[in-house]
């Protein structure tokens, strides 16, 4: 048998033990910091929507301007009847972004176009 003096001596056993050791403190220290009694709170960013109110005007050639009031991300939207059909122009250059261009959206056969003019009745909800 072997004296102590007689056995290698191996450094990676000492600093694993001292790794090893640190990390249990490690995780201890975060265990225990991390158990209060404050509730948890959201730290994301809450934000708040206004509602915003809508105009509609409608003109003597039968077409109707949607406008939204107070709005940041909306552009105006002209409405008019072709035929039977009812298109819907978005005009990007007057919103707040100043878009290029226009975005044209067309309902085929659209009821508010049978007299082929646009009036507040045509857009009522029943209920």
């Amino acid at each position: 048998m072997k004296n102590f003096e007689q056995l290698p001596s191996n450094g990676n056993m000492l600093r694993r033990t001292t790794a090893a050791l640190a990390l249990c403190i490690s995780a201890v220290a975060v265990t225990a910091c991390g158990g209060n009694a404050e509730p948890e709170r959201d730290n994301g960013v809450i934000e708040t929507v206004d509602q915003t109110s809508v105009s509609h005007t409608y003109f003597e050639d039968g077409s109707r301007l949607t406008e939204y009031k107070d709005a940041d991300n909306y552009a105006p939207i002209l409405s008019h009847c072709d035929g039977r059909d009812l298109v819907d122009q978005t005009n990007f250059a007057k919103a707040p972004y100043k878009g290029a261009g226009n975005a044209i959206d067309r309902a085929v056969d659209h009821p508010a176009c049978a007299d082929g003019r646009l009036t507040p009745d045509d857009f009522i909800i029943p209920g």
